[in-house]
């Protein structure tokens, strides 16, 4: 292992942007207990590292520590400012090991929610929960294991090898390649798993909760074909030794690309199920092309942020071209396009090499610019360009400037007027997106057809028809759209077709715009899509209840019980609420109630929550003690939009009533956090002594 470590840094120093300290930490080694029920974590850690100038002493990002040890005879230990401190003296060409236990109770970075714990490092730092490296530029080898978890499972970055000893079975990864320490990762939970194999040999393991089974295959269907597709898109072979997919409930992202073990928002699984079969590809592609850029070659600065997210967003939109196809891709850019242009509308954009830049920057602008980029120095140059620079800067870190001087070799073509263009201006060559748009066919029709706006139906119908039969969804799209809002309305041929179409993109246009609906079409639709696409079910069955308002309460009463037993709580909260939206006896609205108090509670996930005290202001319902105990819970949540929104929610009932009482009645019930946060922004609520 010594040996294999001082090749490592060889190898890698010539490719990794200098360190700003003098540590260079080679390798971490820890044996973890986390507590679920303590919330904390601790464990035994074996460091290796170098220097690079003589010092005394050296650090390691380390937050809320609780306990610290010397395991290493004579070598002192101690933790201070944010940092456990290793004491030398220590001379650079020496490689020195260290070891020490530890205890953290993690504020953050390290989450115990609905019986499992998982972790997110971007954002969060990693040396919340492991004494570790915040700079992104220290590539690291980690090795962790798991105390005992039993039944549980362990899910982690790196090769799983399990191994038995003192009564119990530890859950051991070992990982073969460095990275960044925000990449590390840790799921203990109740998780099954499914795997696929490349055609390359790399094994995905794909995990779900038991009650998600049935969202499984189509979440994960085109796994392996996006990442047999990447390998040979980028020119490198697969870089880490498997890759992982866990879901997580009210997680902090849609995706998270920690290495080879990419954390996601378990709606997706339910989405891709109910509502859009292709909802998580693009997650998938994106959070599987980060496993090449942003992993295996990483960031020198956050300046350079689209290095990763510019380069994932446009190898996603590869994939949708080779898999799912022209018309799709042509969409993706299409849609960017016109974010973009709003953006710098409401001048919201930033230049590329930034540290200021949002995820409209780092992102789709990120993406445009390969675009750009690609058609300025050719399919050819730009694969070769892709392929050198991965290759080159492999488990090491980068700047902007590395990337551009790469492209340079491989191409004669002058990159000045790019560079400027779209890496150091705020302002948006909206000509040349423009004139990229207009050389795809599908685009360029599709464009052409919206010129048709607010012409007469007789003048458009035969080139309607013959692009309509031609199956492209996005014409069809823009001409269902124009039929909606042409005076002669849909002729009921054209629409029972349309009523009868599979295709969900075409049947919400028509819900979008429609208006000239009979009942029978609506319940029909309900009907049709509810287990297959909740939105289109759930648009019809607005439509329904707010058009024909005199039959509304007979067709709620029929679908009362088909609401109740699907396993839809969204659109079962759109009944509620269409049920209450009236005259009601006073025992009904109190059922109704219940029913929402139900969905606003911690074991529904915060879409779920959000919606349920949306429907209950909009309904008007009285403020309860059981009310507001769910949204202060809401606002000490760990998911910040969530959280937000419960903060403001609870401003305005402040403003309007006197919440103390309700408050009170549950005095010497609260936990902590709740009293926390009621200390720091209501005192007033709490009895004094």
């Amino acid at each position: 292992m010594r040996g294999l470590l001082i090749l490592l840094l060889i190898s890698f120093s010539a490719s990794s942007q200098a360190l700003e300290d003098p540590l260079d930490v080679l390798s971490i080694t820890a044996q973890l207990e986390p507590t679920y029920a303590a919330k904390m974590i601790k464990g035994k850690v074996v460091v290796s590292f170098e220097v690079t100038t003589p010092v005394d002493s050296v650090g390691l990002d380390a937050y809320n520590v609780l306990s610290l040890s010397s395991q290493t005879q004579g070598a002192q230990v101690k933790h201070q400012e944010g940092k456990v401190w290793l004491f030398g003296p220590f001379q650079p060409g020496t490689i020195y090991e260290r070891g020490f236990t530890y205890s953290m109770a993690p504020k953050k970075a390290m989450y115990f929610d609905r019986g499992i714990i998982w972790t997110q490092g971007q954002g969060m730092e990693s040396a919340h929960w492991l004494p570790s490296r915040n700079d992104t530029r220290d590539k690291i080898i980690f090795n962790l294991c798991v105390k005992g978890q039993t039944p549980l499972r362990v899910i982690s970055n790196g090769v799983l090898e399990v191994t038995q000893g003192m009564g119990r079975q530890d859950s051991c990864f070992v990982m073969e390649h460095p990275m960044s320490s925000y990449l590390l990762a840790l799921v203990i939970g109740p998780f099954e798993r499914q795997t696929q194999t490349t055609t390359s040999g790399v094994v995905i393991e794909n995990y779900h909760r038991p009650q998600d089974s049935l969202y499984a295959a189509v979440t994960y269907r085109y796994s392996s074909e996006i990442l047999g597709f990447l390998e040979k898109e980028i020119g490198y072979g697969y870089p880490w030794s498997n890759y992982k997919q866990v879901p997580i409930v009210d997680f902090l992202y849609a995706g998270m690309e920690n290495t080879a073990c990419t954390l996601f928002d378990q709606h997706f699984m339910r989405a891709a199920y109910y509502e859009d079969a292709l909802g998580y590809f693009e997650i998938n592609a994106h959070e599987m092309a980060h496993q090449w850029f942003g992993n295996l070659v990483t960031k020198a600065h956050d300046q350079d942020q689209w290095l990763h997210e510019g380069f994932a967003t446009f190898y996603s939109w590869q994939a949708i071209r080779h898999i799912l196809g022209p018309e799709q891709y042509q969409k993706e850019l299409y849609t960017a396009a016109q974010e973009l242009i709003s953006g710098q509308s409401r001048q919201a954009l930033q230049p590329l090499i930034s540290d200021q830049g949002t995820s409209l920057d780092y992102y789709t602008k990120g993406a445009w610019a390969l675009v750009q980029l690609q058609q300025l120095i050719g399919v050819e140059a730009f694969v070769e360009s892709i392929k050198s620079f991965v290759h080159q800067y492999a488990y090491g870190s980068v700047t902007t400037s590395d990337f551009i001087n790469v492209v340079a070799r491989q191409s004669p073509v002058d990159l000045s007027a790019w560079e400027n263009d779209w890496l150091r201006s705020s302002a948006l060559p909206v000509d040349q997106i423009q004139r990229t748009l207009g050389g795809f066919p599908i685009l360029a029709e599709y464009m052409a057809l919206q010129q048709q706006r607010g012409l007469p139906l007789a003048q458009k119908a035969a080139r309607f028809n013959e692009r309509y039969n031609e199956g492209v969804v996005l014409w069809q799209e823009e001409i269902v759209y124009q039929w909606t809002q042409a005076i002669e309305g849909i002729d009921q041929k054209r629409l029972s077709t349309l009523l009868a179409s599979e295709d969900h993109r075409l049947l919400i246009v028509l819900l979008n715009h429609y208006d000239q609906w009979g009942p029978q079409d609506l319940d029909g639709l309900v009907r049709q899509t509810q287990s297959s696409n909740m939105i289109v079910a759930m648009w019809a069955m607005w439509r329904l209840c707010n058009h024909f308002s005199q039959d509304k309460a007979i067709w709620l009463r029929q679908t009362d019980r088909q609401t109740r037993v699907q396993q839809q709580p969204e659109f079962r909260l759109l009944w509620l609420y269409l049920s209450a939206n009236g005259q009601q006896p006073e025992e009904v609205h109190k059922t109704i109630e219940v029913a929402l108090h139900g969905f606003m509670a911690p074991e529904y996930g915060h879409r779920i929550r959000s919606e349920a005290f949306s429907y209950f202001d909009l309904i008007g319902f009285k403020k309860s003690s059981a009310t507001l105990a769910y949204l202060l819970d809401g606002s000490t949540h760990h998911y910040w939009r969530f959280r937000e929104q419960c903060r403001a929610n609870l401003v305005r009932w402040a403003s309007q009533e006197d919440l103390t009482d309700l408050f009170r009645q549950h005095e010497g019930r609260w936990p902590q956090a709740v009293m926390d946060f009621v200390n720091r922004t209501y005192p007033d609520w709490i009895k004094t002594p």
